[in-house]
């Protein structure tokens, strides 16, 4: 007789550990898959990085040889005016000699 109180009270804290347990279990479960996501995503975010910083790369790379090209054209350029003033000067001198 004693005995039967006893055990229900056992048998009622074991189903309310199992709920408990089944909840955690539950939570752990949900955690789990965030953070799944959550690393998912950070590996996104990386390959977008690393396609972004190759990207700049090759507009850096790009803009570099514009800059140059363009400085090896002002540089003709002045050579060529140089040239021009030169030859102009000459001539106005040629003219004022005779």
């Amino acid at each position: 007789r004693d005995l039967v109180p006893k055990v229900i009270h056992i048998l009622e804290l074991l189903e309310l550990q199992a709920a408990k347990n089944e909840k955690e279990t539950d939570q752990l479960m949900e955690m789990k898959s965030r953070i799944e996501r959550l690393e998912i995503e950070k590996n996104e975010t990386r390959e977008l990085r690393e396609k972004f910083d190759r990207e700049l790369e090759l507009i850096e790379e790009q803009w570099r040889k514009e800059a140059d090209n363009l400085m090896g054209l002002v540089s003709k350029l002045e050579d060529e005016n140089r040239r021009l003033r030169d030859e102009l000067q000459h001539k106005t001198n040629l003219n004022e000699t005779s």
